[in-house]
């Protein structure tokens, strides 16, 4: 499908892009993508699976929206720190790129548009806002490398020091974990 080569290009492409571009309905391409993925599965196997990575979005975006580099960097920077760290490591790369522009903005004290992000993502507003919410509180350590290292390095010292009880071990070994 024209989705899955876009992401294998890193190009991002949402289902209601791909949608508008052809005129059809969002559940029609999401049951093309699904018999696509299907069919995939049944074949030996010539493509690699991928998604877009939510800098890409972020680059796209912040390009529709006129944002000047500093500011794509520096938001690309609060995504690939949120990444670091796995903050808000459920949404969806488009809603990460969403929420790393907002909290940029916020950072810098930036008037944004949010009505033009929710056209050009073609998400909901309530969408943005979670994934914003779960972003937003760590901003200070985000817009640093030096900082995020630091504690994505204790939070992997913390984790190391963890003793998982004996039986728990077992447990997961019987299911295979």
């Amino acid at each position: 499908t024209l989705l899955y080569s876009c992401k294998n290009c890193n190009y991002p492409m949402s289902d209601k892009d791909i949608a508008e571009m052809f005129g059809i309905t969002t559940k029609n391409v999401t049951n093309g993508k699904k018999e696509f993925m299907k069919l995939i599965k049944t074949t030996p196997t010539i493509f690699k699976a991928s998604s877009c990575d939510p800098i890409n979005y972020i680059l796209k975006l912040g390009a529709s929206m006129k944002l000047s580099k500093d500011n794509i960097d520096l938001a690309c920077k609060i995504c690939a720190n949120a990444m670091t760290l796995n903050i808000s490591s459920n949404s969806v790369p488009m809603t990460m790129a969403c929420a790393c522009i907002v909290c940029m903005c916020y950072h810098l004290d930036i008037p944004i548009s949010r009505k033009m992000l929710i056209n050009e993502s073609k998400l909901s507003h309530i969408t943005i806002l979670k994934a914003t919410k779960a972003v937003l509180p760590y901003i200070s350590i985000l817009i640093s490398d030096v900082i995020t290292n630091k504690a994505y390095n204790i939070v992997k010292e913390c984790r190391s020091q963890i003793k998982i009880p004996t039986y728990l071990v077992n447990v997961f070994n019987e299911i295979n974990i």
